[in-house]
Order: structure tokens, then sequence, then C-alpha cells
């Protein structure tokens, strides 16, 4: 199973991040081995907005680059959950 991280440090997995509304945050998802972005899956809720780039930043070690951007105020804790088809 993949982790969030940021862009600067694949090793530590994110546990949580801070999204203003309407402010953007580029992550990096780790250690999935997907041979397209359309082979992931996000789960997430109406209050964020997430995209996966269509190359990975490092498709030999499965990084791929996600955006997530907040769309309204909220507090929660958004579990980054993916699958491979």
């Amino acid at each position: 199973m993949g982790q969030f991280t940021t862009t600067g440090n694949h090793s530590i997995a994110l546990k949580e991040i801070e999204l203003p509304v309407t402010e953007s945050k580029r992550l990096h998802l780790v250690g999935v081995k997907a041979r397209v972005a359309s082979d992931i899956k996000l789960v997430f809720d109406k209050k964020i907005e997430a995209s996966i780039k269509v190359t990975p930043f490092d498709g030999p070690k499965g990084i791929w680059v996600v955006d997530v951007k907040g769309i309204s105020k909220s507090t929660e804790t958004w579990p980054g959950k993916h699958f491979i088809r």
C-alpha cells in the first residue's frame, strides 16, 4: 500500500495536512505500482478536490504527483485511500 508524502521527503508518511479553502498543495503518492494514472482511484469527500497527474514523478519507484485543493471550510481528516484496478 502506498503513502502520501511531501514532494521533498518520501521517507515520512503524512498524517495530516492543513489546507486553507481555495488553496492547493502538491503531494506525492509513494509506493503505488500503476501503469497509468487512471489505474489509481482516490477516495475523498465533497470538501476536497484531488487530481492525479498523468505522468508520475518517478514511475519505476511508484511515485505519483497528486494535487489537492480545499473547496469548503471544515476541519476533518482525509484518509487518502487508493486501489489498483
